[in-house]
């Protein structure tokens, strides 16, 4: 589906479909906005790289506070950096018979676990 008719159903269906009042979180997994945001505020809270973002004010949404539009996460951790990710392509080798490839062949192997 192309961006233009994308926007086009987006833009019909936020038409036809209303913001819910009521919770139908268990039903459906719908939040309403109140929820949403409580929901934010919590996260927000428990983790520090989870914000608050307010977004460009011509997409703002009514029914959510101007600074509470997404939330937005940043600075995460990670485990497993570019540089490990290149160096274990770089131990690949094709092994005969096809098209099975050896990978971490390496005896310096930089490979980090991810628990």
């Amino acid at each position: 589906m192309s961006y233009a008719a994308f926007k086009i159903w987006k833009g019909v269906s936020e038409y036809f479909i209303s913001v819910p009042k009521e919770s139908h979180f268990y039903e459906k997994g719908v939040l309403t906005p109140e929820e949403f945001v409580t929901a934010g505020d919590l996260i927000v809270t428990k983790c520090p790289t989870w914000s608050w973002a307010s977004g460009e004010p011509s997409k703002r949404k009514d029914y959510l506070p101007a600074d509470k539009q997404f939330l937005i996460t940043k600075n995460v951790p990670c485990l497993r950096r570019t540089k490990a990710l290149e160096d274990d392509a770089r131990d690949e080798e094709d092994m005969e018979g096809g098209d099975w490839v050896a990978t971490h062949t390496s005896k310096n192997s930089n490979f980090i676990p991810f628990f």
